[in-house]
């Protein structure tokens, strides 16, 4: 549980249940555990779970003293956010787009930070997955330049390795997306 606990109170930006449960396998019961001992907030309306910065530094140090973990929980965590992405394209797209891109926003941190971990991890499936929903958002959003640097990091990470097969056609949406 203690593990479990660690998992939950690293997200950054704050997470809704259905994260937690499937990132670091929480339960709800271990939640209002958190929420009890105030280690994490609950705002009951949005349905999301906060926690304060200092303590979530504090929980991503004790995670890492435990190297594979630590990578399985960035691993999750990536997979996550990267298909929450991926759900979103049609909403995006259609007359959903207001809910969509709301749902996107709340998440941003972590989609950022999922992004991040993808790319450093050459993720491909997740980040090829995800590749059109955050260009649609940011587009949406008019983040032009973030949109700009977060393709320009995953054409980077895609050039440098032989792109071949599956990687090339990453490469090659990256840098149609970045211009």
């Amino acid at each position: 549980d203690r593990e479990r606990g660690s998992h939950v109170l690293r997200s950054r930006g704050g997470f809704r249940r259905e994260a937690a449960e499937l990132i670091a396998e929480a339960s709800l019961r271990l939640l209002s555990t958190l929420v009890g001992k105030a280690l994490i907030q609950h705002d009951r309306k949005g349905g999301r779970y906060t926690i304060h910065e200092l303590l979530r530094q504090f929980a991503e140090e004790k995670l890492q003293l435990s190297p594979q973990v630590w990578h399985e929980s960035r691993d999750r965590h990536a997979v996550y956010y990267t298909r929450l992405l991926q759900q979103q394209e049609q909403r995006l797209q259609g007359e959903e787009q207001g809910l969509a891109v709301a749902a996107l926003e709340a998440e941003i941190e972590n989609i950022r930070i999922a992004w991040q971990w993808a790319i450093t991890q050459k993720k491909v499936a997740e980040l090829d997955g995800a590749l059109e929903s955050l260009s649609i958002f940011y587009g949406i959003k008019y983040w032009h330049q973030e949109g700009e640097d977060a393709f320009a990091q995953l054409a980077a990470a895609m050039a440098m390795a032989e792109p071949a097969g599956q990687q090339g056609i990453l490469l090659a949406r990256a840098l149609t997306r970045q211009a």
